[in-house]
């Protein structure tokens, strides 16, 4: 029997404004649909309606800020940047907040992950909507959140294309083939591939940018299983790796997916899937790991 025990609320089906896809781009929303064949529980039609209008409300914005800003963004460099790796539940939240206090380096706060198309035109307006929704505390380990706290980019990425770990979180049938595509890369197809390599150098520049330069310290547990492609695209990168005892490791994933699923998905998650998940993907990106940091130089992994 599975430790796994997830549950749906009223609340988990008429809350429209705690769902992190809530600044995906249009198209990026109607790929994920297609590859999830629609398959939104009806107890979610309304969230995943609220979700399509915003996706046309936010459109004029992202088109001008693109128009406005594509080509200086494009110019940018990213300045050595530094990736902490580690599985989910590892420590990797506590060890980027205490990096990011360093005034000399820069981050991807929250409000620029939710809405990655738009921060630059309307981020003052934005960020102050989403402080007004954000909960105090997130709610799988009562750490303190905000829009101006640093957050995983994958978010980032999840609202810019199709590439991205936190689709499964709204689709969680799609759980394990969605990591073998975009965390290992085991499966994923050279047009995926490019679209990851593109969408990531694009939101790095465009985080450098905002940051005047400044040198970004990165967290994203789906990077642990990405270090040799990271490093080609950033060959002078630096990594910090975090590991946590094991057993400790899948209780706090256990809490996760029975906290954030909830709240985040269109579909109502299988226990025995989820459970079974998480010692497959334990078992998949450390492998992936232990492989790829056989060819990182010394100085460039703690």
């Amino acid at each position: 029997m599975p430790v796994m025990n997830i549950q749906y609320k009223r609340k988990d089906y008429i809350n429209l404004f705690s769902n992190t896809v809530f600044g995906i781009n249009f198209t990026s929303w109607i790929r994920l649909l297609a590859r999830n064949k629609f398959s939104i529980a009806p107890a979610f039609w309304l969230k995943a309606f609220f979700i399509t209008v915003n996706t046309l409300f936010f459109a004029p914005v992202y088109f001008l800020e693109r128009w406005l800003f594509h080509s200086r963004i494009s110019k940018t460099k990213v300045e050595r940047p530094i990736f902490i790796l580690g599985h989910h539940r590892s420590g990797t939240t506590y060890l980027h907040n205490l990096l990011a206090r360093d005034p000399n380096l820069a981050f991807c706060s929250t409000f620029q992950a939710l809405i990655p198309n738009q921060f630059l035109l309307g981020g003052g307006i934005f960020r102050r909507m989403l402080g007004k929704f954000m909960p105090a505390t997130r709610p799988q380990d009562n750490v303190k959140s905000g829009a101006e706290m640093p957050i995983e980019e994958e978010f980032a990425m999840g609202n810019m294309c199709g590439v991205s770990f936190t689709h499964s979180y709204y689709f969680p049938h799609s759980i394990r083939s969605v990591f073998n595509d975009v965390v290992t890369f085991e499966t994923a197809s050279p047009a995926l591939m490019d679209e990851w390599r593109t969408n990531f150098g694009y939101l790095l520049k465009k985080l450098s940018f905002i940051n005047k330069g400044k040198r970004l310290v990165l967290k994203s547990p789906s990077n642990t299983g990405r270090m040799k492609e990271l490093l080609s695209l950033y060959p002078d990168a630096v990594f910090i790796h975090i590991h946590r005892d094991p057993h400790a490791v899948y209780l706090s994933n256990v809490n996760l997916y029975e906290k954030i699923l909830p709240i985040l998905s269109f579909q109502k998650a299988d226990n025995k899937e989820i459970d079974d998940f998480i010692f497959y993907s334990y078992r998949k990106i450390h492998e992936k790991f232990l492989a790829d940091r056989k060819s990182v130089a010394s100085s460039q992994l703690v």
